[in-house]
């Protein structure tokens, strides 16, 4: 049998599996044994008995369970892996629900659905929560990404004592990363109450909190503060709004921001072949959460320097989950500044 042979059966294998492993994970959940083994290391015995199941197909579930790095094995012990306890029960739940829907986003509607009534209207809004929900619970996996972002930008070397902006701030990984590299920086979060919840648990968790100020908006308005900022931060938001808000957003950072400061959007863009099928299935998800997909960088592009903004460099940010790339683009001096 040729290699190429052997390739075209070990891809045909790993092909059928995948729906298995879903629908194996799917079970774990169903039967309890995640919520069982969250309490702590379980025997098999012990398993079967908190979960009501048959030792023979549990034996093989965990098994399947350990091969998808759900699950560890320690002896005669299971346990949830590192991954499988930070990942929450709730968002196992949203993500299977999630997916559902993935048919009916592909699908151009019919002539008859044109004109959504009020249950499908709400149908939308509930794919749209699930999309954020899903989003602002795996942003903790953007650390990575942080720290590269801070040797992007020479954080603490080439640009120091810094007046950020973080508009949309979520648990503002990014913002931090730059406050924790930068200890002369001060940091404003701008988000609605749930995101700045998320924010709070972070700056406490690095002990941030002197150097931190907050606004609340749900529609992330920011008035004031006109030629404040040396850098306007835009971080995994803007791919989720609309073209009206995401307008709105650079304008804001525009007129926020000194001349000579640079506004920073970091956010999923394809082109690092790693990170490729996990961007492809960022962009699915997005369209069942907002019916639209990425936004190309040379959009994004055109949309910066249409609000004034010079500069305009990008750069991918290459670590797991190998997603991330890097927008940068400056407020240009005045005449009389720039001489």
């Amino acid at each position: 049998m040729s290699d190429s042979q052997i390739r075209t059966i070990e891809r045909f294998f790993e092909m059928i599996s995948q729906p298995a492993k879903t629908a194996a994970i799917n079970t774990a959940l169903r039967l309890g044994f995640v919520e069982s083994l969250s309490e702590g290391q379980k025997t098999l015995e012990e398993i079967t008995e908190s979960c009501g199941t048959v030792p023979s197909g549990t034996a093989t579930l965990l098994d399947v369970l350990i091969q998808s790095g759900m699950v560890e094995q320690f002896g005669e012990h299971y346990a949830l892996s590192q991954a499988g306890r930070l990942t929450p029960r709730s968002l196992w739940a949203i993500m299977f629900d999630q997916w559902t829907a993935l048919e009916s986003a592909l699908r151009v509607p019919a002539e008859e659905d044109k004109n959504p009534q009020a249950d499908h209207e709400q149908q939308l809004r509930k794919r749209y929560e699930q999309f954020r929900a899903v989003h602002a619970q795996i942003q903790w996996a953007a650390t990575g990404a942080a720290m590269k972002l801070t040797e992007a930008l020479g954080i603490g070397t080439e640009r120091t004592d810094l007046k950020i902006l973080d508009l949309g701030c979520g648990s503002a990984v990014y913002s931090m990363a730059i406050a924790h590299h930068d200890p002369q920086s001060q940091i404003h979060l701008v988000d609605d109450s749930v995101g700045l919840t998320r924010a709070r648990a972070t700056v406490d968790s690095l002990e941030l909190k002197d150097r931190v100020e907050m606004t609340e908006s749900s529609e992330l308005v920011f008035p004031g503060h006109n030629e404040h900022f040396d850098l306007v931060v835009i971080a995994d938001q803007i791919h989720l709004w609309s073209p009206e808000l995401r307008q709105r957003i650079l304008t804001t950072a525009m007129r926020t921001l000194k001349p000579g400061g640079e506004v920073a959007i970091i956010d999923i863009f394809p082109g690092q072949e790693r990170g490729q099928m996990t961007c492809d299935l960022f962009a699915l998800q997005l369209l069942i959460g907002t019916g639209h997909g990425l936004l190309p960088v040379i959009e994004l592009q055109n949309m910066l320097e249409n609000t004034g903004f010079q500069n305009i460099q990008f750069t991918d940010l290459p670590t797991a989950p190998y997603t991330h790339g890097l927008l940068l683009a400056a407020r240009e001096f005045s005449n009389d500044e720039a001489t």
